[in-house]
C-alpha cells in the first residue's frame, strides 16, 4: 500500500474534486453510494480508492485532481473525459514526445468509467504498433520507440496508482515474462488487469527465470500466475516452463498464459495453462476466478 492508498477526505474535499455541493456528496453517503468511515468524533471520512470508485461510476468530471495526488487534468478536451481516446491521437502524442498529456488523456479516459483492460487492449496497443512502424520511415524511430516505451510504463504505473490497493485478504497473482524475455509492459498490464479486478499482485517482471516464479509462489502461497511471452521460445525453453507449470498445478495454483510467443507455441503448451490473448478476456477470467475463491 502507498500513501495515497491512506489518504482519505472529507464531504467537503470530495466536493471539491468532482464541483458538486458537499450536501450532494452527503445524499450520496446516505443513500450508499459512498463508502465512509467515521472519525472518533462522528465526521465522515472518504478514502480515496472510495473516493475513485465513486467517480469512476458516476463518470463525473474532476475539477481538483490534485486533491486525488493524480495529474492535472486541465488540459484534457472535453470529449476524452467521456473514455474517447483513440490509438491515433496517443501516437501523435508520443511521437511529439508529449508523455505529460499522455498521462492526462489515459488518466482521464480512466477516471470516466473505460476499464484498464480496454485501454490496453484498445488505444494503447494501437499507439504501440504505430510506434513500432515508425522505424521504417523515420531514421528517429528507435528512439521514439524507446521514449514510448518508457512513458506507457509511467502511465501504466500511475493507473495502478489510481486502481489503489485489494483487500488484505484478496487472492494473490504473481507474474511475469519468463526466462529471457526483456519485455515490461505485457506483464506490467496484466499485473494492473488482475489488480482491477480485486486480487492483490506481485509482477516479477522481465527475465524472470522459472524457479524463481516457482519460489515466489511458495513464498507467498500464489493462488495464480500469469505468464506474458513475447520472446521466441526453443524446445528447452518449453520444456522448463512445462516443468513449472506441472509443479504449480500439483500445487493447485492456476495458470494464465498469453503473448504472441504462446499463440504460435500454443499446442505445445501444458492441458493444465490456460491461453488468454487479450487484456479484457483476462479481465473477465480474474474476475470470475475471484468469485469462485469467494464461494469456496
Amino acid at each position: 500500500m502507498n500513501d495515497l492508498d491512506s489518504q482519505t477526505l472529507s464531504p467537503k474535499e470530495l466536493a471539491a474534486v468532482v464541483g458538486v455541493s458537499q450536501s450532494s456528496i452527503k445524499r450520496w453517503v446516505d443513500v450508499g453510494h459512498i463508502a465512509v468511515t467515521r472519525t472518533a468524533g462522528g465526521h465522515r471520512r472518504i478514502s480515496r480508492n472510495a473516493a475513485l470508485r465513486f467517480i469512476r461510476s458516476k463518470r463525473m468530471r474532476v475539477v481538483r485532481p490534485d486533491l486525488l495526488g493524480i495529474p492535472d487534468l486541465a488540459n484534457v478536451d472535453r470529449p476524452l473525459e467521456s473514455g474517447t481516446v483513440s490509438g491515433e491521437f496517443l501516437h501523435s502524442l508520443l511521437a511529439a514526445g508529449d508523455v505529460a498529456q499522455v498521462r492526462r488523456v489515459v488518466t482521464a479516459a480512466f477516471l470516466s468509467g473505460t476499464q484498464a483492460a480496454v485501454l490496453f487492449d484498445g488505444p494503447i496497443a494501437d499507439a504501440m504498433v504505430k510506434i513500432g512502424e515508425i522505424w521504417t520511415t523515420d531514421q528517429r524511430g528507435i528512439y521514439i520507440e524507446h521514449g514510448a516505451t518508457a512513458a506507457f510504463i509511467e502511465v501504466i504505473s500511475q493507473l495502478v496508482a489510481l486502481i489503489g490497493a485489494p483487500d488484505d485478504d484478496a487472492p494473490l497473482a504473481i507474474g511475469a515474462a519468463p526466462l529471457k524475455d526483456p519485455h515490461i509492459i505485457p506483464s506490467q498490464m496484466a499485473s494492473a488487469v488482475f489488480q482491477e479486478a480485486g486480487w492483490r499482485t506481485i509482477n516479477m517482471g522481465p527475465a524472470t527465470p522459472p524457479h524463481a516464479i516457482l519460489d515466489a509462489c511458495e513464498a507467498h502461497e500464489a493462488d495464480a500466475v500469469w505468464l506474458a511471452v513475447k520472446s521466441r521460445l526453443g524446445s528447452r525453453d518449453l520444456e522448463s516452463l512445462s516443468e513449472m507449470c506441472s509443479t504449480l498445478n500439483e500445487k493447485g495454483v492456476k495458470i494464465i498464459a498469453g503473448g504472441r510467443e504462446v499463440e504460435r507455441t500454443g499446442s505445445l503448451w501444458p492441458d493444465n495453462v490456460q491461453q488468454i490473448f487479450t487484456m479484457t478476456d483476462l479481465a473477465v477470467e480474474a474476475r470470475r476466478m475471484l468469485d469462485e475463491k469467494k464461494a469456496q
